[in-house]
């Protein structure tokens, strides 16, 4: 099997039976069976896709793509792109990507854009913009109780935790040098 150039992105779907692809500079999702590893599909998507998060139910996955200034809606039974989310904002260059616990929002980081989109993930809407949350906000994560977000801000050195409710950042944490991931235990 050979995957598209450049994978940036892999995400096992919710039900483990398909892992997901992104390949930078083919603008697609390789979509890969998880037990014969066979290429099941490739659906197109907006330009240099980089994360992927899924709906809560595991029928829809999410792919935020950077240069296509979007976040596209695959449709998971049929692999083929059903939506696209255009993300909006000075300099916008959807990268990381955190789904609510309860599935009810997507959070979107906007790389050089310095801000995070609040989306409903249900009608494709975007809710807010929690706006300077640090310089390239790339990885983001949700606390398992869904109140606070944390985006990893490269350029800084450091961690903006934010109050979902209000937007408003309520610390930096100092990290090592150029942080783009971030991960959150449950």
């Amino acid at each position: 099997m050979k995957v598209g150039a450049q994978p940036e992105g892999v995400t096992v779907a919710p039900d483990g039976r398909a892992i997901y692809v992104t390949s930078e500079e083919d603008n697609e999702v390789d979509i890969i069976d998880a037990l014969t590893f066979k290429l099941l599909a490739r659906p197109a998507v907006a330009a240099r896709p980089r994360a992927v998060a899924f709906a809560r139910d595991g029928k829809r996955a999410f792919v935020s793509a950077e240069q296509g200034a979007a976040v596209d809606v695959i449709d998971a039974r049929t692999r083929r792109r059903s939506g696209r989310i255009r993300i909006e904002g000075p300099g916008a260059k959807p990268m990381g990507l955190a789904m609510a616990p309860d599935g009810s929002r997507l959070f979107v980081t906007t790389g050089r854009g310095g801000a995070v989109a609040c989306i409903d993930a249900r009608s494709g809407k975007v809710l807010r913009t929690f706006e300077s949350v640090g310089p390239r906000p790339w990885g983001i994560g949700l606390s398992p109780q869904g109140d606070r977000l944390y985006t990893a801000n490269g350029p800084s050195d450091d961690v903006s935790v934010i109050d979902v409710a209000t937007g408003q950042i309520v610390q930096r944490i100092t990290v090592g040098k150029l942080p783009w991931g971030i991960a959150v235990a449950p």
